[in-house]
């Protein structure tokens, strides 16, 4: 576990409550800063660019089980496999990246775009009701990886025939895949 940063005290301004002034966000009220993001590593920065070429094979042969220790190195591998159609491997992978031991909630801690891969893997292995479920977990609908998930969602909804609108409505299956109008899975 790090240190904490020091910070230079100052003098309590007039009216200040006793030790604000030493406080590092009590004075401004400010919130804690979020963790950034770790820069990614050259193998992640190369996944990234052979996935934005359309090289999806060429990247995924850079996936190899030794770098599942990295999450984002895990996820990009994710990502390959979503986009090589093989949606059941990519939820099992997604899964351990997004969802918290008890495999029921989703991990706090877990960046969004691994619980939207997560969902996007769940939505084109055919599992509408666990998608929806992760996108209503995660309570961030205006965000632009849940808005567009949700849009798939719609526009497939709306292409349903009565019957099939009624039988989805029941909790029953319908045998018709929901198509994204963008690559699946984020890096």
């Amino acid at each position: 576990m790090s240190e904490p940063a020091a910070t230079t005290p100052r003098e309590p301004a007039s009216g200040e409550p006793e030790g604000a002034a030493t406080h590092p966000t009590a004075a401004s009220g400010a919130a804690p800063a979020r963790p950034e993001v770790p820069a990614p590593s050259p193998k992640l920065a190369k996944m990234r660019a052979l996935l934005e070429a359309g090289q999806v094979e060429e990247a995924h042969r850079l996936a190899s089980h030794r770098d599942f220790s990295d999450p984002y190195l895990k996820n990009a591998a994710g990502v390959c496999l979503l986009r090589l159609g093989r949606y059941g491997e990519a939820v099992t992978l997604f899964r351990s990246l997004a969802l918290a031991a008890n495999q029921v909630n989703l991990r706090p801690e877990a960046p969004l775009h691994f619980k939207t891969n997560f969902a996007t893997a769940l939505l084109l292995s055919g599992h509408l009701r666990g998608c929806e479920d992760v996108l209503a977990e995660l309570g961030e609908d205006d965000h632009p990886l849940v808005a567009r998930l949700l849009r798939a969602i719609e526009r497939w909804k709306a292409s349903l025939t009565f019957w099939q609108r009624l039988r989805h409505w029941l909790g029953g299956d319908v045998a018709v895949q929901v198509t994204l109008d963008f690559p699946p899975g984020d890096v």
